[in-house]
């Protein structure tokens, strides 16, 4: 799953949009429990590096890793990925 969300989003989108930078965003977010106390929303994956985005209550984005994630949390984003619920936001 997780090579799965990484290709999609880096080799897929980011070589299709001639290297610039972007963003996978989530249609619809959802919160985990943040490793570090509280609450995060994992809102996207960043197609320069695979890694996904989070944001807190306060809307600090950061990045999550996806070792802090359940299985069922990796398996709501591969079918994000997989199903093409999101968006393309270009960082230009």
């Amino acid at each position: 799953m997780h090579r799965d969300i990484v290709q999609e989003a880096t080799v897929k989108t980011f070589h299709l949009h001639d290297g610039n930078p972007a963003e996978l965003i989530f249609r619809v977010p959802f919160s985990t429990d943040n490793p570090y106390g509280g609450e995060l929303y994992v809102v996207g994956v960043d197609c320069m590096t695979g890694n996904l985005i989070s944001e807190n209550n306060d809307g600090n984005r950061n990045s999550l890793r996806y070792l802090h994630l359940t299985i069922e949390e990796l398996a709501t984003i591969h079918k994000v990925i997989t199903t093409k619920d999101y968006t393309i936001n270009q960082l230009v």
